[in-house]
């Protein structure tokens, strides 16, 4: 994980360090992610609340069109019942790259699709008796299709909310029958801390 820390890092100073930094718009965001799995069972799991936080750059394409990127750490997973220890959560933290195209619908509204690139950097199962990794149980990788909403409250602030559906499965096969897929709803404040277009 330090050192996907440390190239997205580089990544960024590179970005601020170009001449198109006039182009560009900056953003951090911070919310609340409410997760789940799709399975291939009759097992109905339940949801999981969890955050998600992380930084923007919007790129202008067009007069209503920007390139939207983030990278994100984001909580996912799903809650379970397991006889005799209750509620369980497994919780699988992803940093997440969603890569989506915003339209401008209006001067509050604006719409945003696209994929959305998470790998997962922990994963950790959690009831009243026990807490333990779960790392080696799940792929690393998992892509997703993305969609949502936002509305302006200001030129700095916004509410958004979006829909993330995996389309890929999480589990590694070699464990498990069964075919997860995740599905995450997120509720987000997000506040733009640079506007740097003419």
């Amino acid at each position: 994980m330090k050192n996907i820390t440390i190239s997205f890092g580089v990544l960024l100073l590179i970005l601020l360090s170009q001449n198109v930094i006039g182009q560009f718009t900056f953003a951090s965001k911070f919310g609340v992610n409410i997760a789940n799995v799709r399975n291939t069972s009759a097992y109905n799991y339940s949801i999981l609340f969890h955050y998600n936080t992380g930084i923007i750059a919007k790129y202008d394409l067009l007069s209503k069109f920007l390139l939207t990127t983030e990278i994100l750490l984001s909580n996912k997973g799903y809650s379970e019942l397991i006889i005799p220890n209750g509620t369980t959560t497994n919780k699988l933290t992803y940093l997440s790259v969603p890569i989506l195209t915003e339209y401008k619908a209006s001067k509050k509204v604006y719409f945003q699709l696209g994929p959305e690139i998470n790998y997962l950097v922990a994963a950790q199962q959690k009831n009243d008796d026990l807490k333990k990794s779960i790392y080696e149980k799940y792929k690393k990788l998992d892509i997703a299709i993305a969609g949502g909403l936002g509305f302006k409250l200001s030129k700095s602030i916004a509410l958004e909310t979006r829909y993330t559906r995996g389309l890929t499965q999480i589990v590694n096969t070699n464990r498990y029958f069964e075919t997860f897929k995740t599905n995450t709803l997120q509720l987000n404040f997000v506040y733009q801390f640079t506007n740097t277009k003419k």
